[in-house]
């Protein structure tokens, strides 16, 4: 089992054929242990994955592991087009999560760094 998703097709294809199977023909299932286990170490490979990936660090906007004066400083440089953000930069650069990246954020990253902020403050 591998974690494609080739694999998961397979595996899905399978489940889907057996549970077409009348009651009396799934007795005759030999291998069912077989697909039981691909679906149960498929998702344990999907979950090792996710457990391994790296969360967003909202307000890391250089994406170094910390929140401090240089991601305000990208999203300033930003705000005034000196420097282009990801998708994903601009996903955390959104501290206050309107949809927008402007110097508001900026001002929250500044706040959080000096400890005038427990965390961000969200747009309501």
């Amino acid at each position: 089992i591998e974690l494609t998703d080739e694999c998961k097709a397979k595996i899905d294809a399978a489940r889907e054929a057996y549970d077409a199977l009348t009651d009396g023909e799934k007795e005759r299932v030999w291998n069912y242990d077989d697909l039981v286990q691909a679906e149960q170490t498929y998702e344990a490979l999907k979950k090792a994955k996710e457990d391994e990936e790296p969360k967003a660090l909202i307000g890391d906007v250089n994406n170094d592991g910390v929140v401090d004066v240089m991601d305000s400083i990208m999203i300033q440089r930003f705000s005034t087009e000196t420097v282009e953000l990801t998708d994903d930069q601009k996903y955390v650069a959104d501290v206050n999560n309107d949809g927008e990246v402007d110097i508001i954020d900026a001002m929250q990253i500044q706040k959080f760094t000096a400890e005038m902020l427990d965390e961000f403050e969200k747009k309501a």
